[in-house]
């Protein structure tokens, strides 16, 4: 009965963790669509001075301000629930991990600044793709402190039976490299322009999207990874505690007996 409670309950644990991963890959999403259009559409410096581009400019590069303080809100999220599913005095060696949990609102407060010096137009360099480096460099506060999460937690074994150890180190590298694997982005870019001859602006795009892609693909696997890994243990403990519960009523049940007379009896 209670197995069947678990299945048609929906988890509400980690519902504020999967809200913002969507938002996350929601941003993303919408700041490569913009830059998409803006490289199609607008080609010449006439074009980038109309109000249509300056609408897309500011989507394209306001989005990537805004997920750094999405992936910061994942990444407290993270420290969040597992800060409290490790026990604080481990006596079976699973050597707890560290975790400081950074409020959420420094991250939102984060977001909202930078987006709104991006709409102002105060980090607008008149170069698209240096505007969207400049953003992309306020991400990694966020970053950092995701990738010092996994760090903390690669030492540890998971806290569920389903997930076994190396599975769980596995995904805390894929965490690791994915939160820094577009720092090489920022020189690559002007390398790939200036040292490689013969080479065009759309393949660089092409080549350094498609590292991007990459990138956020294995992120949002890693966060889904470890929604998953919080959500079985929820489960396990649930059972857990059913178990312990069914026990100690099979024990109180059997520690006394009354006869007929209103007697109570130990039994062996």
């Amino acid at each position: 009965q209670q197995q069947l409670h678990n299945h048609i309950i929906p988890d509400t644990t980690t519902t504020r963790l999967k809200y913002r991963l969507a938002g996350l890959m929601l941003l993303y999403a919408a700041s490569v669509t913009a830059g998409g259009l803006a490289h199609q559409f607008y080609t010449t410096l006439q074009h980038r001075n109309s109000w249509s581009f300056r609408v897309l400019w500011t989507i394209c590069v306001g989005t990537v301000t805004a997920a750094g303080g999405m992936m910061g809100t994942c990444a407290s999220e993270v420290a969040y629930h597992y800060s409290r599913k490790y026990p604080n005095n481990s006596k079976n060696n699973n050597n707890p991990p560290s975790i400081i949990v950074i409020p959420e609102a420094v991250w939102i407060g984060m977001g909202a600044f930078l987006t709104l010096i991006c709409i102002m137009g105060w980090i607008s360099y008149q170069r698209p793709a240096c505007d969207i480096f400049i953003a992309g460099v306020s991400q990694s506060p966020p970053s950092f402190y995701m990738m010092g999460i996994a760090y903390s937690m690669m030492s540890s074994k998971p806290l569920t039976t389903k997930h076994d150890h190396f599975q769980h180190q596995i995904q805390c590298w894929k965490c690791l490299w994915s939160f820094i694997m577009n720092a090489p982005l920022l020189p690559s870019y002007a390398l790939a322009l200036y040292c490689i001859p013969n080479v065009s602006l759309p393949v660089v795009n092409t080549a350094l999207h498609l590292w991007l892609c990459i990138s956020w693909s294995m992120q949002g696997n890693t966060i889904h990874y470890f929604i998953q890994d919080i959500i079985l243990l929820q489960q396990q403990q649930n059972d857990n505690n059913t178990s312990n519960n069914q026990e100690q009523d099979k024990s109180d049940k059997e520690e006394t007996i009354t006869n007929g007379n209103g007697k109570h009896i130990k039994t062996n």
